[in-house]
């Protein structure tokens, strides 16, 4: 601005652009990933003018898009962020990556080592059966039959959401209501090789440690 109290006052304005040539920064330079993880690199860039950015791998071979690698730039005045999504890695994915940027004014690059993270072993294990035990008493026993009261074994699965009637050495399945915390008149059926090892009527399974607060009632039919 000129002024010598006479106006008007003359000023001019001046623009000042800052050339410079290329600037690298990376946070991590060694990065881990497991096979077949998807693992993203990234750098960031500053150069003015515009720079020139992109990815290269051990052989200075330029990284173009496509199904394995997803470089993605993001720009924001005379700075770039530069990213590379390598897609499910392999065995030949691991090594160094450079991400490069060049102007006018020169040229630099930054360097990026991604190694392998060995995979979790995953050992298999048989799942554990925890089991509650409980006396079935017969209440209806069949007329003239000469147990009037007997008792049996049952227990509960609660792994695998069955309950298993071991009467007499005879097995049976049924499901169990786990919302209930047991069984509502549900049906157990006997074939004709069981009729002489088993007794018709209603039965009722008595906790012998009071673990629930009520009465299972099973009914138990032979069939011929």
């Amino acid at each position: 601005i000129a002024s010598n109290g006479v106006p008007p006052s003359v000023s001019k304005r001046i623009m000042l652009i800052v050339h410079f040539p290329p600037m690298i920064t990376i946070q991590n330079q060694l990065v881990g990933a497991m096979l077949g993880q998807s693992m993203t690199l990234e750098c960031h860039s500053e150069a003015y003018p515009k720079s020139i950015n992109y990815w290269t791998k051990d052989k200075g071979d330029i990284i173009a898009h496509g199904p394995k690698y997803e470089p993605v730039l993001v720009d924001n005045a005379y700075r770039v962020q530069m990213k590379l999504t390598i897609r499910s890695v392999t065995q030949a994915d691991y090594g160094a990556y450079r991400c490069v940027s060049k102007n006018s004014l020169g040229e630099t690059d930054g360097s990026i080592k991604l190694y392998q993270i060995p995979t979790p072993t995953t050992i298999a294990t048989t799942p554990s059966t925890t089991q509650m035990t409980f006396t079935l008493v017969q209440e209806m026993p069949t007329p003239g039959h000469p147990r009037d009261r007997e008792r049996e074994r049952i227990s509960i699965n609660q792994e695998s959401n069955d309950l298993r009637v071991m009467l007499e050495g005879v097995n049976f399945n049924t499901g169990i209501d786990k919302t209930r915390k047991g069984l509502r008149d549900n049906r157990l059926v006997a074939g004709e090789a069981d009729r002489s090892r088993l007794s018709s009527g209603g039965w009722s399974c008595h906790p012998p440690l009071s673990v629930f607060m009520f009465l299972f009632f099973v009914q138990i039919t032979l069939v011929s």
